[in-house]
């Protein structure tokens, strides 16, 4: 299944696009127009490294100071919740987070 993660900041967007657990490709992008607009050039981006189309993702889950303007049919997550799932699959053992962002920076305790 081909899904996508969206990360819809106030100064930057990326974009992850997966096949069962196992990352295809990515994008950042600066923010454009708009959170909707830079979301969909990212989507494109990150799609066509990984030879596909954005027709080809099944499911797309979006975060972020933007995350209610992703142009998609997303489920909304929040970034607390994404650094936690994200750090915990990438590093099991660690502890805590800091995330630096645009407008907040947080620590989290895991």
């Amino acid at each position: 299944m081909i899904t996508a993660g969206l990360d819809i900041g106030s100064l930057a967007t990326k974009a992850v696009i997966i096949n069962d657990g196992s990352i295809l490709s990515w994008s950042l992008l600066p923010m454009g127009e708009s959170g909707k607009w830079t979301a969909s050039k990212a989507v494109e981006q990150a799609t066509a490294s990984a030879k596909l189309s954005p027709t080809d993702i099944t499911a797309v889950v979006a975060t972020g100071a933007g995350k209610n303007e992703n142009p998609y049919s997303a489920e909304t997550v929040t970034e607390v919740m994404c650094d936690a799932k994200g750090a915990k699959r990438l590093y099991p053992l660690m502890a805590g987070i800091i995330d630096i962002g645009a407008e907040v920076c947080r620590a989290i305790k895991c």
